[in-house]
């Protein structure tokens, strides 16, 4: 009797040893395998061999030991082994491939996911109750994305954006108002007595030209410059 992990019994086929070449990992696999996950996989297949067969479909293509077919080809294993399961449809092959997935702990893609099992749920050939899925999960992976409000997503990025400028020119405004040592404006503390007249001369002749006084006036002569 079959089970919701391996709805075909796929794993009582036989193991045949195929020439690695000719197994072809799936495009839109959904589980995803993380390079920390297959150093694990080639440790343990440098360490104790390689005891689960590669599961493919009628073409070849990978439906179980998507992981394990990236460790091989790492390692330079030039042979594994392959159970084939040449009896499934496309539709049945693919179920398959998400029900042997499911059961691994590594992450899956969520976008290949829905993807699958919406084009799965309308097949006549496949049954995705089998798959072992509950109903709230079929729910979530699922779920229409496309009824989201992408205007409405722009109307809230768009008055985000506006009040972020808003608080932005309130800061300058604010830093812009309040005061600063000259001697940071200048880069310089202190200059020669001698040159003490010539300054003031300077600042006298600048308020006259502008008619503001001291550092109001200096600030008006420096940006009319």
């Amino acid at each position: 009797m079959s089970n919701t992990h391996d709805p075909y019994d796929l794993v009582r086929l036989p193991t045949e040893m195929w020439t690695i070449d000719k197994v072809k990992p799936y495009a839109k696999n959904t589980k995803v395998h993380s390079p920390q996950h297959i150093a694990k996989l080639k440790a343990s297949i440098s360490a104790d061999g390689l005891f689960d067969a590669l599961i493919v479909d009628l073409e070849g293509v990978l439906i179980a030991g998507h992981g394990r077919y990236e460790a091989l080809v790492a390692l330079g294993h030039t042979t594994v082994p392959v159970k084939h399961a040449a009896h499934l449809s496309k539709n049945q092959a693919d179920a398959a491939r998400i029900a042997h997935n499911k059961t691994a702990s590594t992450e899956y893609d969520s976008g290949f996911m829905a993807e699958e099992l919406k084009r799965l749920m309308d097949a006549d050939d496949v049954d995705i109750a089998a798959l072992g899925f509950e109903e709230h999960e079929l729910d979530f992976l699922i779920e229409d994305l496309g009824t989201v409000d992408i205007a409405a997503i722009s109307t809230d990025l768009d008055a985000d954006i506006d009040r972020q400028d808003a608080e932005t020119e309130e800061k300058v405004a604010k830093t812009d108002a309040s005061e600063e040592k000259l001697t940071k404006a200048l880069g310089f503390n202190a200059i020669p007595i001698a040159a003490v007249r010539d300054v003031r001369r300077f600042i006298a002749q600048i308020e006259a030209d502008t008619g503001k006084t001291g550092a109001e006036a200096f600030v008006e002569f420096c940006r009319g410059r």
